[in-house]
């Protein structure tokens, strides 16, 4: 575990706040930036929530650089005046180009862009520096860019009342915040002057403040006659969900080959360019600067994409161009594979790395773990390692190698008939009664339930689990139900991601049917997920909500929900604290299994919820599934001590440094919590000199033993 988080308020003292934007390039280090900026991209690379601004000064036009260029002035710029109209042909088109946070309108890739539409097209090009404003709090710019594109917008306007160039053939170009600007744009120019931009390319738009906004908030598909984007480093610094009429999902849109992946050690980072740190993000910028002088980019249908990407290309007939030549016509999601460095387009024949062998023993001596493993899905045949399909096993080596790329064609319909309930109370402690339409009604009614959830390849009674139940039957009078979707989960992980939502509507159904003839109470019903059983009770929650008209269930609790294929993703795609009254979280291994970022009302992350003590740390390439197995069970056993134990150890919440954690502790209702009271500990380890915290809390007692 690294102690990055301890050491960042130190580093940060000694950087300057003296910056000069104009002094911006491709060798400035995270270092060089002002100190609340260096805060800001760190809690970006983190998955911390930022603070939205939602006021801030207008900026004004001289704030502003619009350089034109032209074939007859391809490298000395017309410097206009943003409240002027430009002194263009108005018979050719215009192209506007805009830069992302921190550049500058001489940053990474923004003259070749330039110069690529100079060399290919017979336009008019500008190019909007806002750099003014773009080195600044990332949360400040983004407040920002609205009034930009008013300015924005008005110019375009009287340029075209003077020049009589058509707004059709407009086509706005940003990159990151840049194309977060070309939505607001096109939003001004359709609110103030009723007209609509002819395209508004996106390559790699912002996504941190973006995600979960109205449409009206960010870059949609309403805001230019077509829109198109290009996704590279979705979950990060980029958007991962879609907002153009065409969005492409470069290598599935979110880590991009030859970028290296940059581990969150302040030391480190900080003097690492920042070019290097936002290589995904600025990947898009290399690609269409390529897709405008060729037209090599072919993309496929990606119905699921940026979730599963699929693996065989050359099976799908309908092909795509991705770039300035993209058809106006085009829409929907789609999946381009590159290759690591320029030239980028690699047609439609995928670069996987195919191992021989049956299982992943030794496979670190068959690929570099630094690079993507594509894993092309292949049939559950012969090839086992504890009796779990290679497929999975090749899952699980990328999760620990932190490097996953899953493909899936197509989800499985989900069959109600392969799903099984399994009744246990305190009348049947040890043999479950497998619930059915004719005997559910042997189910107390009116008694708290909890509903126990499995999670991807795990056994819906194994050892751990029902360790789980004994300790809620041990601590009082419940209903205790395991729902057994191993058909769904027993796969590769990609489709076990693909069936959640259709299961979540079936076994919400189950629930809401239960609570119709007034078996459940849904204000004492508490769902209980593992891994992806945790996004799974996710669903179900959204499902109750959808059938009772917004009510929802009490308590959703999330054991180590999964991490891989949710980074990022919108709050109704995974578990979230919409989906209960109270949804409770507790991480555990969220450098490789688990989600990484708080997602419940309260989030717990033992041992700083990375890697738990007690977990071996076994050869990796030979003991992937029982370091799996290691994990899962030290999660659930501990779960269930908690339930046992009048007093427990637990941890503080991610993000709360050290000099905060007595402050923290003050501020919780630890009542709220069931809690009778809670201590800060704080101790030097003998180890390593690396300080402990540990918050030792004392349970209230409980006649009915709820939680």
């Amino acid at each position: 575990m690294k102690t990055s988080i301890i050491i960042i308020p130190l580093i940060l003292c000694a950087v300057t706040n003296a910056y000069d934007s104009n002094q911006y390039d491709d060798k400035t280090t995270l270092a060089s930036l002002p100190v609340d900026v260096v805060q800001d991209v760190i809690a970006i690379l983190t998955n911390q929530k930022l603070a939205k601004v939602l006021d801030c000064e207008d900026p004004a036009p001289s704030d502003i650089d619009l350089l034109l260029y032209s074939r007859n002035n391809k490298q000395d710029a017309i410097v206009l005046d943003p409240t002027q109209p430009a002194p263009i042909a108005p018979n050719r088109k215009l192209v506007l180009i805009i830069h992302g946070w921190l550049q500058s309108e001489d940053g990474y890739k923004m003259q070749e862009l330039k110069d690529a539409y100079l060399d290919r097209l017979d336009v008019n090009v500008v190019i909007v520096g806002w750099n003014k404003l773009a080195v600044d709090l990332y949360s400040r710019a983004t407040c920002k860019l609205p009034k930009i594109a008013k300015i924005v917008a008005t110019f375009l306007y009287t340029t075209s009342q003077q020049t009589g160039v058509d707004f059709k053939d407009i086509h706005v170009v940003g990159h990151s915040l840049g194309g977060q600007m070309a939505g607001f744009i096109g939003k001004s120019t359709q609110k103030m002057y009723g007209q609509k931009i002819g395209r508004i390319t996106g390559l790699d738009p912002a996504g941190p403040l973006y995600i979960d906004t109205t449409k009206e908030e960010h870059l949609y598909e309403t805001d230019a006659s077509f829109v198109d984007v290009i996704h590279t480093n979705g979950g990060v610094f980029g958007y991962i969900d879609t907002c153009g009429h065409a969005d492409f999902f470069v290598n599935c849109g979110s880590m991009q080959p030859g970028c290296a992946r940059v581990d969150i050690d302040i030391n480190g980072l900080m003097n690492m360019p920042m070019l290097l740190i936002g290589c995904p993000h600025f990947r898009a910028m290399d690609l269409m600067v390529e897709a405008v002088l060729t037209n090599n980019f072919k993309a496929v249908p990606c119905r699921y994409c940026p979730l599963g990407c699929p693996p065989v290309l050359s099976a799908f007939a309908e092909r795509t161009t991705m770039g300035q030549q993209c058809p106006s016509d085009a829409r929907g999601r789609f999946y381009v594979i590159t290759d690591f460095k320029s030239p980028y387009a690699v047609g439609l024949k995928p670069k996987s790395k195919t191992m021989k062998h049956n299982t992943t023993r030794n496979c670190h001596k068959h690929f570099d773990p630094k690079d993507k493993i594509r894993i092309v899905s292949e049939t559950q045949r012969n090839g086992q390692l504890f009796e779990i399909p290679n497929e999975v096993i090749h899952d699980v080596a990328n999760f620990i190698f932190g490097t996953l790329d899953v493909f899936v064609s197509g989800c499985p319909r989900v069959n109600p008939k392969h799903i099984k309930y399994a009744y246990f109370n305190q009348q049947n402690k040890k043999t479950p009664i497998i619930l059915n339409k004719t005997n559910v009604i042997k189910i107390q009614a009116q008694t708290p339930t909890k509903i126990i959830l499995h999670g991807w390849f795990g056994a819906a009674l194994g050892p751990t689990a029902i360790s789980l139940k004994d300790a809620y039957l041990t601590r009082g009078d419940y209903n205790v139900i395991f729902v057994n979707w191993e058909h769904y989960a027993n796969v590769n992980y990609a489709q076990a991601i693909c069936s959640l939502p259709n299961l979540g509507n079936v076994v919400g159904d189950f629930v809401y049917n239960l609570y119709r003839i007034g078996i459940f109470e849904l204000n004492s019903t508490h769902i209980i997920g593992h891994s992806l059983g945790a996004h799974l009770a996710g669903y179900i929650g959204q499902r109750i909500q959808y059938q009772t008209k917004g009510k929802k269930l009490h308590r959703i609790t999330g054991l180590d929900a999964a991490g891989p294929g949710f980074l990022g993703f919108p709050s109704h795609n995974r578990l979230d604290s919409s989906d209960a009254f109270f949804v409770d979280a507790i991480h555990t291994n969220g450098a490789q299994f688990g989600y990484p970022r708080n997602y419940g009302n309260v989030d717990f992350y033992p041992n700083c919820g990375l890697f738990q003590p007690g977990c071996l740390d076994y050869d990796i390439a030979d003991k992937t599934t029982l370091f799996q197995q290691t994990v899962e069970n030290r999660l659930l056993t501990r779960f269930g001590k908690l339930l046992s134990s009048p007093t427990s150890v637990l941890s503080v919440p991610t993000g709360k440094l050290l000099s905060f954690a007595v402050s923290w502790i003050k501020d919780v209702d630890v009542e709220e919590l069931g809690l009778e009271s809670a201590d800060v500990l704080c101790s030097k380890s003998s180890d390593n000199g690396s300080i402990v915290v540990e918050v030792v809390v004392k349970r209230i007692s409980s006649d009915d033993g709820d939680i």
